[in-house]
């Protein structure tokens, strides 16, 4: 998602520069409960994500393919967005289909992220086969005027071993 996915003057696909999708120093994180459906992400400052690409691993995505993985799933708390915007993340990615609770219209992890110009992608998976740091991440739109949501196929780039 893009700033356009939710405000009509915001940033299309076609605006967005490809810096801000691909080759992001990226950072996983999880969830300080992970038995509660709003998503806190304590013990980190907003300097730690700060132009990064941060992905929350909840481990919902091991429920893709059932219909329990679209029944009230997690969604991104206040405390949350508070950290990534004051901590100017480039983009933010779940493994978990909404960044809002859907039971509230009003969309305010979309409004507040893509207001403060962060990108977002939803439904990633894989996440547990990345390192908590250290790794770039890409998730590349095609370049759609007026477009404000396109799947994307992302993947995360590890450091050479062997170097």
């Amino acid at each position: 998602d893009v700033p356009f996915h939710r405000f009509r003057d915001g940033e299309d696909l076609a605006a967005i520069s490809l810096e801000r999708m691909a080759g992001l120093p990226g950072m996983v994180v999880e969830p300080a409960d992970q038995d509660v459906r709003a998503v806190r992400l304590d013990g980190l400052e907003p300097a730690d994500v700060r132009g990064r690409a941060v992905l929350v691993r909840t481990g919902r995505s091991e429920l893709w393919g059932t219909d329990a993985y679209w029944v009230e799933g997690p969604y991104l708390s206040g405390q949350a967005l508070d950290l990534l915007i004051e901590g100017g993340a480039v983009l933010v990615g779940v493994d978990f289909g909404n960044v809002d609770d859907t039971g509230d219209p009003s969309r305010p992890a979309h409004t507040r992220l893509l207001g403060a110009g962060a990108l977002i992608v939803e439904n990633l998976t894989g996440l547990a086969a990345l390192p908590p740091d250290g790794f770039t991440f890409f998730a590349v739109a095609l370049r759609i005027e007026e477009g404000a949501a396109f799947p994307v196929r992302a993947f995360a780039v590890l450091p050479d071993a062997t170097g």
